[in-house]
């Protein structure tokens, strides 16, 4: 029998958010029944909805279903209270070209909260992350949200406040800890610098295609290429067997063709002519004709496998230059990628190399004075959805506090891994930091996402 199935509507603090189709009805473990939405497992009320914003379950407390036919035991059907306003001690909300930042501080389960009421309640949410810079009123705060409302500054910080239910301080002008020369230098530095997390995240999705494409054609080329070639030369080795067949059976058959001619002389004298003689005669030139018949067709079979020899070692021929092309376009991209990051790295020092408004290389050089992160590793650092783990972990190196954490690197003497989460959805902790402090003190450093053991031993192969 199969379990009970209805269609759900689905509330958040009482408002119809989405709707379920024929879901199966599962029992919670306070004996009313329930559906799974977004992975847990939410009452169901008699009105068949479910409200997202009350108590939930883990799909696996929740293994036995209601049956079909069954009654459905229905949870309360209460709707539960609007959440209270949050109370933040310090916040700021910052307005640039690339939209508006909340910025606060908070501890891990604060700060989820206030992203959950941002996006609920209108406002909408981007993106958050811990905060690595000081904003533009001079202040340094733990998080940061990038808000989806696109309205003036004014309305923005009207519905932030009317959100949070906030008393704390939430001034628009920058503080005195900066003049306001040193402010809009801070706040184009931190435009800036997001204008080239963008765009190197781009180029660096757009090059890891170019890269996969590449690659991907290389290896389909060189399968193709090595199955032509063993196809090829099996065929090769069988015309070359029948070839050598053709020849033995043509000898052969030139020698048969010898003994009946001279068989011929023995038996052509007029003056011995006998009904016999005739006859063995007669027997002899039907024996030669169906020999030298034989003999043309091995020689034409002949013909024809030496032509076939030659189609195959042309196909191989092309199959080689087919090759050669494609690993030379993948040379080619990797050379033109190599002659972009160089370009790159030119324009960015053109902005001037002592101040904020310096390159992304400039500027981890002064967070991190004895390390040489290579370029890979700082579009990788730049990609990643939140670096600031990785930061900490670089810093903790920077700072000689990293023993507890790191480990050696098998099969590469020197060298240490650190372990470190990337902010991806989909394994976010397999981000890597490799490192190799070096004799004049300094410390070469390279990251990496792992994707599987095959991929980090390959990594470090080329590392």
């Amino acid at each position: 029998m199969g379990s009970a199935k209805v269609d759900v509507a689905v509330l958040s603090h009482g408002k119809r958010i989405d709707t379920l189709v024929s879901r199966p009805v599962r029992l919670t473990p306070s004996g009313h029944g329930g559906v799974v939405y977004a992975g847990d497992v939410y009452p169901l009320r008699a009105d068949n909805s479910i409200e997202v914003t009350g108590a939930s379950y883990d799909k696996t407390s929740c293994s036995s279903f209601v049956d079909a036919g069954e009654p459905v035991p229905y949870g309360p059907s209460s709707t539960p209270a609007q959440p209270p306003g949050v109370q933040l001690k310090r916040w700021y909300v910052e307005s640039n070209r690339f939209g508006h930042y909340l910025v606060f501080d908070a501890s891990v389960t604060l700060a989820e909260r206030v992203v959950a009421l941002m996006d609920s309640s209108g406002i909408g949410v981007r993106r958050w992350d811990e905060s690595v810079r000081v904003s533009d009123n001079g202040e340094q705060y733990d998080w940061f949200i990038r808000l989806a409302f696109d309205g003036s500054r004014e309305e923005c910080l009207r519905r932030v406040r009317h959100v949070l239910a906030a008393t704390g301080p939430a001034t628009s002008a920058p503080s005195a800890i900066l003049s306001s020369t040193q402010a809009d230098s801070v706040r184009e530095a931190a435009e800036l610098l997001d204008q080239m997390q963008d765009d190197l995240r781009v180029l660096r999705s757009e090059l890891q295609a170019l890269k996969t494409y590449q690659e991907t054609e290389r290896d389909r080329l060189i399968d193709q290429f090595t199955a032509a070639k063993r196809l090829a030369q099996k065929q090769v080795d069988g015309l070359t067997r029948d070839l050598h067949e053709a020849r033995s059976g043509r000898r052969a058959l030139e020698t048969q063709v010898s003994e009946l001619e001279a068989l011929l002389e023995e038996v052509t004298d007029p003056s011995a002519t006998t009904p016999s003689a005739d006859e063995a005669v007669s027997s002899a030139r039907a024996a030669e004709r169906h020999a030298i018949d034989q003999w043309k067709a091995a020689a034409l079979e002949v013909d024809d496998l030496q032509t076939d020899v030659r189609t195959l070692r042309a196909e191989l021929d092309s199959a080689r230059d087919a090759a050669e092309f494609y690993e030379s376009n993948y040379r080619t991209a990797v050379e033109e990628r190599d002659e972009h990051r160089e370009k790159r790295r030119s324009v960015a020092s053109a902005h001037g190399g002592g101040g904020p408004r310096g390159s992304t290389e400039l500027f981890l050089e002064r967070l991190f004075e004895r390390l040489d992160l290579s370029a890979d590793g700082i579009d990788l650092l730049l990609e990643w959805p939140r670096p600031a783990a990785a930061v900490k972990h670089l810093l903790s190196i920077e700072d000689r506090t990293d023993e507890r954490l790191r480990t050696k690197v098998v099969g590469r003497d020197g060298w240490w891994e650190l372990r470190t989460h990337t902010g991806h959805a989909a394994h976010g902790d397999m981000g890597r930091i490799y490192y190799h402090p070096t004799k004049d003190g300094r410390v070469d450093v390279e990251l990496h996402h792992k994707k599987d053991k095959k991929d980090q031993n390959r990594f470090l192969r080329a590392m």
